[in-house]
């Protein structure tokens, strides 16, 4: 799935995410980034399963961070990032090129849309999505 750079955007005017968006966040805690990338400014990919996923971030694994985080090349338009992404439980993949491998399951794609109904049923047709947790 190839990911869809949005670039800065206005939180405040509300964005319907999907899987494969990519934006800066200027919020994202600066204490979750990697050493090997301070300084930057965070980039967030919607990944399968609605997780908003920071390239920068330091690499987690049984709830625990550790050192190094992802080896990140190109621009945002066309990411790579190594090693693969493992959101245990999730998803498991690659970002290579600006793209992500492998797509969202069919189970992934039905429980993204199920979800938007419930929040757009629940919070009205013109809701902002809800906040998601970021790794």
């Amino acid at each position: 799935m190839k990911i869809n750079w949005l670039g800065a955007i206005d939180e405040d005017k509300g964005v319907d995410w999907v899987v494969g968006d990519s934006f800066y966040d200027d919020h994202y805690p600066r204490e979750l980034i990697s050493a090997n990338h301070a300084g930057k400014r965070p980039i967030i990919v919607c990944l399968p399963g609605r997780v908003f996923f920071c390239i920068y971030s330091k690499q987690r694994r049984d709830g625990k961070e550790f050192e190094p985080g992802w080896t990140v090349t190109g621009d945002p338009e066309s990411l790579t990032l190594s090693p693969s992404v493992n959101l245990e439980g999730i998803w498991h993949g690659f970002i290579s090129n600006g793209s992500f491998t492998p797509d969202p399951t069919p189970a992934q794609i039905a429980e993204e849309k199920a979800w938007e109904e419930h929040y757009h049923q629940t919070m009205g047709a013109d809701a902002s999505p809800a906040p998601e947790a970021k790794p």
